[in-house]
């Protein structure tokens, strides 16, 4: 059966190869499976929607992310960012870095 490695590798050449419905696909598909998602399939489903402007859809992976369990790093930030202001949806950018400091995890030493 697949788990989260061969999800998140899978869903990784589909980015790199410009699929990114067939990425997000297969994300949904494990969920569906209640394959755990883990950081790295989170980060992907956000940055798999940079080459094609959905910054929505970049919007709700990254939303997403607590409800898996998993919290947002610096790359999940960034590849919002970088998605929201190719968009030029600049308000929503300017309202994740003033989040930033909420979303990313912090140390707990």
């Amino acid at each position: 059966l697949p788990d989260t490695i061969t999800y998140g590798t899978t869903c990784r050449g589909c980015q790199l190869s410009g699929n990114w419905l067939v990425a997000a696909s297969l994300l949904n598909h494990m969920r569906v499976r209640a394959v755990l998602s883990d950081l790295v399939c989170c980060n992907i489903a956000v940055s798999s929607f940079q080459g094609n402007r959905h910054w929505d859809k970049a919007l709700h992976a990254l939303r997403s992310m607590p409800h898996a369990h998993v919290q947002p790093d610096v790359i999940s930030c960034n590849s919002a960012l970088h998605i929201f202001t190719k968009s030029g949806i600049w308000t929503l950018a300017l309202h994740l870095v003033q989040d930033l400091a909420d979303l990313v995890a912090r140390p707990d030493v």
